[in-house]
């Protein structure tokens, strides 16, 4: 019997490795909030409003709001009008970090 028959006995399918959540979309939707999507349904619920920065002001969110399975709201008390792109720097597992978007 060859490699492939004896891999076919043992189930020799690799399971593909698991896609990170990264930002797909950030939207500058008004001075104090931006709305965020993922390129898939994220735990969203699970990351925290200091593990993201407005740049290039470094404004922090004070509160986030999970709007959609695959998307936020992350609210400023600064006025980010200024700024050009968001950044998520936290350690919540399924998440790529760093993760950098462009407001557009």
């Amino acid at each position: 019997m060859g490699q492939w028959a004896a891999r076919s006995r043992r189930g020799g399918k690799k399971t593909p490795p698991t896609e990170l959540a990264q930002i797909a979309r950030a939207i500058l939707v008004d001075e104090h909030n931006v709305t965020i999507t993922y390129n898939q349904n994220a735990p969203t619920v699970q990351l925290e409003p200091e593990d993201f920065t407005s740049a290039p002001s470094a404004a922090q969110p004070t509160f986030n709001i999970d709007d959609t399975p695959n998307g936020l709201t992350l609210l400023f008390e600064d006025d980010i009008t200024g700024d050009t792109a968001i950044a998520y720097a936290g350690t919540t597992p399924g998440f790529i970090t760093p993760n950098v978007k462009t407001y557009g």
